[in-house]
């Protein structure tokens, strides 16, 4: 389902009267490269509560009779930040995936109180992969209701970017490793533990051999 196609169905719903306290009616939220954060007020108060079969109740923060607004983004290969700075009530934040809709959803990533804030508001940071799509319930703790803000913003560099790079690095480390244990008649833990002498000494070689390199050439 096309974007353009999700924001006519909202537009339409919201003009009948419908909701985003239920997660079939979830707002749409698109930040194109560089846009600035999605930022809503609103609140819980007078929000439907999460039926006790919905899938929803997967994380844990979200009880039979939350009440809560839904949001939604369509995964694309980016990392996101989800936060209710400025909220007026102790606030839960709930983000889960599916590509199948609402009625199989599987729960992401969760937040109470954000380690970030003394203020009982929440935050979660998530990646969103191309070809899921992702809500975000906002609710309130032990059932509480109340004004909240939400804002979700693009992480440019985070601490998922820093795990895929080590993950991709790792089998080439690896492979530098064993090749210098080889050429040195080392072990790999060996290589681990002198790891900065090696470098030197390696370098040390490579000039050497350029060296002799240049002054054969010269002769």
């Amino acid at each position: 389902m096309s974007i353009l196609f999700k924001s006519l169905l909202l537009l339409l719903l919201a003009k009948a009267g419908a909701t985003t306290d239920e997660c079939s009616n979830a707002t749409l939220i698109t930040l194109i490269q560089g846009s600035d954060p999605f930022v809503e007020d609103g609140s819980t108060s007078q929000a439907s509560q999460v039926p006790q079969e919905d899938s929803a109740m997967s994380c844990n923060v979200i009880s039979s009779s939350t009440r809560g607004v839904w949001y939604m983004l369509e995964g694309d290969d980016r990392c996101y930040t989800a936060l209710t700075l400025g909220s007026a009530f102790d606030t839960v934040l709930a983000v889960y995936k599916t590509s199948i809709g609402c009625e199989a959803l599987s729960c992401l990533a969760e937040n109470d109180d954000s380690a970030n804030t003394e203020d009982l508001t929440s935050e979660v940071s998530f990646a969103a992969t191309t070809g899921e799509d992702y809500y975000i319930l906002v609710a309130g703790y032990s059932n509480s209701t109340g004004q909240y803000v939400i804002t979700v913003k693009v992480r440019c560099f985070d601490e998922w970017n820093v795990c895929l790079i080590i993950f991709y690095l790792t089998p080439l480390l690896h492979c530098i490793r064993e090749r210098i244990a080889r050429r040195l008649r080392l072990t790999t833990s060996a290589v681990i533990r002198h790891s900065s002498t090696l470098f030197h000494l390696w370098t040390i070689v490579r000039f050497r051999r350029t060296m002799n390199q240049s002054k054969r050439a010269a002769q």
